[in-house]
C-alpha cells in the first residue's frame, strides 16, 4: 500500500517534458501549482495527473483517492490492486477508460526497525517517474487511484505492495493502449532502478494513516 509519495516537479515542468517528447497536443489545465503540497502528499490531497483525451494529453488536477460520498460508510480509495481491477465491472470499466499517470519523484513505505516504524523513501534513478492510476469523474470533480501490483526483487524487502511504475515512454504507451494492452504492460517487470533511504517521521512530519 502506498499512503505517502512526493512530487518535487512543478506542473510546468511536467507539462514542458511532455511536450518535448510527445508528438502531439498537450494541454495544461492546472492553476496554482504552487498550492499543491510536494513532499507529504497524503490521500484526499489535490494531486497532479496526466490523462488522455482523444489524442491529446491533459495535465490536470485531481484528488487522490476515490470518494463515493461525504460519509465514512465507504472508505477512501486510494490504492487499487491490479489483480481484482477486472473483477467489477465498476472497476474494469474505469481501467478500460479512464486511466491516468501521477507523477512522482519518490514514494513512501514504513519499515519495522528497533526503534519503530520508520519511512523509507524509495525513488529513482531517472528522478520523475509515473504511477500508474485511475480516475472516477464526480461531482466535477476527478479523483484519482494509484493500481498497486506484488512486489519486484527490491520491493520484497521493504512491503507486499508497490505501485505500478512508468518511465516517460512507458507512461505514454500506458494511456493510449487498449484495456487489454494496457494490462499487459501493467504486468511487465519494473525497469526502473529503484533505491531508498531512511528519514526519520519528524523531518518529514509523516504519519502513517
Amino acid at each position: 500500500m502506498c499512503s505517502r509519495f512526493e512530487n518535487k516537479e512543478s506542473g510546468e515542468s511536467i507539462f514542458k517534458r511532455l511536450k518535448n517528447n510527445f508528438h502531439g497536443e498537450v494541454i495544461y489545465d492546472i492553476e496554482n501549482w504552487e498550492e499543491f503540497p510536494s513532499e507529504k502528499i497524503a490521500p484526499t490531497d489535490k494531486i497532479i495527473a496526466v490523462m488522455r483525451k482523444n489524442n491529446a494529453l491533459f495535465i490536470k488536477s485531481t484528488q487522490w483517492g476515490i470518494k463515493f460520498d461525504d460519509t465514512k460508510k465507504f472508505p477512501v480509495v486510494f490504492n487499487s490492486r491490479l489483480e481484482t481491477l477486472n473483477s467489477k465491472k465498476f472497476w474494469g470499466t474505469l481501467f478500460n477508460n479512464n486511466r491516468c499517470v501521477i507523477p512522482a519523484t519518490a514514494f513512501f513505505e514504513w519499515v519495522q526497525t528497533s526503534e519503530g516504524k520508520v519511512p523509507q523513501r524509495i525513488h529513482s534513478d531517472d528522478e520523475l517517474f509515473y504511477i500508474a492510476g485511475i480516475n472516477f469523474f464526480k461531482d466535477e470533480i476527478v479523483y484519482s487511484s494509484m493500481i498497486t501490483t506484488t512486489p519486484n526483487a527490491f520491493m520484497k524487502n521493504l512491503h507486499n505492495r508497490m505501485p505500478i511504475l512508468f518511465n516517460e515512454t512507458d507512461a505514454l504507451e500506458f494511456l493510449f493502449a487498449s484495456g487489454e494492452d494496457a494490462m499487459n504492460i501493467c504486468k511487465k517487470v519494473v525497469s526502473l532502478n529503484l533505491s531508498s533511504n531512511s528519514h526519520s517521521f519528524d523531518q518529514f512530519n509523516l504519519k502513517k494513516t
